[in-house]
């Protein structure tokens, strides 16, 4: 990606409360001197702003997203704030554990400005971005941590997002940023 991107740390730690947090994707491209960007917010139910994240556990010797059947029972739930998982070897969860798990997050990224959006999502090992159900990013396979990106026209509104991921062994990276108008 080119160095002219000046990327945001955001947490990557759970909101456990009821109070609106905001789950922002960071603006990768500094504003000019004396204007605010406000980014979409992805929005869950009952007023929560944040992604729903669903843990599982899976079997050693995964090498892609299709092994893990996101439709079973997760071993734990959370709201997240945002997805900037730097490389660790921290769990993702409370309690969970640093290798041979998968997550899905999921809402509504709610766009308040109709435009060109560039998506970023950065993974280690396998993930995927679904936008309205459609697979924009895919991510997939074991891997360091791995780039990919997109270029979409977003309308004003709510779409639906969802992002897949899973680790096999090692250190894990999950990032989602933006750049857009």
């Amino acid at each position: 990606m080119s160095k002219l991107f000046n990327k945001t740390a955001l947490s990557g730690s759970s909101v456990a409360s009821a109070s609106a947090s905001t789950f922002k994707m960071p603006v990768l491209k500094a504003p000019a001197a004396g204007t605010t960007k406000t980014p979409p917010a992805i929005d869950t139910a009952a007023g929560k702003l944040g992604l729903q994240a669903e843990y599982f556990t899976v079997k050693s010797g995964i090498t892609s997203l299709s092994e893990v059947n996101f439709g079973m029972a997760p071993v734990a739930k959370s709201l997240v704030g945002s997805l900037n998982w730097g490389t660790t070897f921290n769990p993702f969860w409370k309690g969970g554990p640093t290798d041979l798990f998968a997550a899905k997050f999921s809402g509504d990224l709610n766009v308040t400005k109709a435009g060109s959006y560039k998506i970023f999502l950065t993974s280690d090992d396998g993930s995927a971005l679904y936008l309205n159900g459609k697979k924009v990013i895919d991510n997939d396979g074991l891997h360091g941590a791995v780039e990919k990106s997109v270029t979409l026209n977003l309308t004003k509104g709510s779409h639906d997002i969802e992002i897949r991921y899973f680790e096999n062994k090692g250190s894990q990276t999950l990032k989602l940023e933006w750049q857009g108008p």
